[in-house]
């Protein structure tokens, strides 16, 4: 089966839409025009992401996005053929975004979202999802690794921090095979079980 066109755009009442989309409400800082990270700013760029999400995703997979923001991605992969997902954030207002996000696209009966912290989260998922500065990407590794079964995907990584987070998940289970994608000076990992 061919994969799905996604598209993450504003909601307009009167718009005409084609095709399957995802329906993105906007409000959430992280996708404003410009996302500020450790004093730098970039533009959001979620199509790589989201492309990520496509060619990752299988019909029936648990998800995990930690730090989730929007909801974006786990609503995408729900889109997909995901089954189940739960996202966890540290901002209330990434909370209620995700949830308004969930309902706009139909999957708000399968997805979970909360300000819990990960520690409580229990089980393994097939897709972990987790778009962190890196510090806190090297401070989760033992964490992260522990709840994914198939996939990890790091992201929010810029350039100079590439290896020391790769290291920092090798250290913890060197059975992943690593691939890193970019854009411009940000990194994304992908970590897959062997």
């Amino acid at each position: 089966e061919e994969g799905k066109d996604i598209m993450g755009r504003g909601v307009r009442e009167g718009e005409e839409q084609e095709g399957e989309c995802l329906f993105i409400c906007w409000g959430y800082e992280e996708h404003r025009a410009l996302h500020r990270v450790g004093g730098r700013q970039r533009q959001v760029c979620i199509g790589d992401r989201l492309a990520e999400v496509d060619a990752l995703v299988r019909p029936g997979d648990r998800v995990f996005d930690v730090g989730c923001g929007s909801g974006i991605l786990t609503v995408a992969a729900l889109l997909l053929g995901a089954e189940h997902a739960i996202g966890v954030d540290v901002e209330d207002a990434a909370v209620a975004v995700s949830e308004e996000n969930a309902e706009l696209n139909g999957v708000a009966g399968r997805l979970d979202v909360s300000t819990r912290p990960m520690h409580l989260i229990e089980g393994k998922f097939d897709l972990v999802l987790a778009n962190i500065q890196a510090p806190i990407l090297i401070d989760m590794a033992e964490a992260l690794c522990a709840r994914t079964k198939r996939v990890l995907v790091l992201s929010g990584v810029l350039e100079d921090r590439l290896d020391e987070v790769v290291a920092a998940f090798a250290e913890v289970d060197a059975s992943f095979e690593v691939r890193v994608t970019a854009e411009g000076e940000w990194r994304a990992i992908v970590l897959t079980r062997a």
